[in-house]
């Protein structure tokens, strides 16, 4: 009788520790899926004032035409001038709004690898805007990388599976 005790409570357990598991694995899934739609909610808030002041330099910059090749982007000179400027410099406050844009790039980039943020929201939802910040800033990137001695957005950039993939389709049904 007491083992017939002994192995209903040890079933009892292992179910219970089952559904423990599950119950974490799903929360952690529904975390994942909440922190990114978290990104998008925020995405203007993080994003725009910084373009706005971007283009107030340099208007037409984010203006890509893909159907005849014209790519708009920082030259390196341009970079260069903006990244070692002084505060009495036409660039100083672009060069902050630059900052704070790849800052928030490299955030999205360490959510995405560490997947703390869900790997197909992130990619459906801001994949092109941040390769297309990467092609458009990517000499300010490497001006900033020669002139610190360190790269300072490692996950933006380094997001190669993101930046090369190829977009995620979605079939509904």
């Amino acid at each position: 009788m007491g083992n017939i005790i002994i192995a209903i409570g040890t079933v009892g357990s292992l179910i219970g520790v089952c559904f423990i598991y599950l119950s974490l694995r799903a929360n952690h899934d529904w975390q994942r899926r909440e922190y990114a739609m978290n990104i998008l909610r925020d995405w203007n808030t993080n994003t725009g004032a910084h373009w706005l002041e971007i283009e107030k330099v340099f208007p037409h910059l984010r203006d890509v035409d893909r159907t005849g090749g014209k790519q708009t982007e920082l030259t390196k000179q341009q970079s260069k001038e903006i990244y070692t400027c002084t505060s009495e410099n036409k660039y100083w406050n672009v060069r902050f709004h630059l900052i704070e844009l790849l800052n928030f790039g490299d955030f999205i980039g360490s959510a995405y690898l560490q997947q703390v943020a869900d790997k197909q929201i992130v990619t459906r939802s801001v994949r092109e805007p941040l390769m297309k910040w990467h092609e458009i800033l990517r000499n300010f990137i490497e001006v900033v990388e020669t002139c610190e001695g360190y790269q300072p957005w490692p996950q933006y950039p380094a997001v190669s599976e993101f930046v090369t993939s190829k977009p995620v389709s979605i079939t509904l049904q």
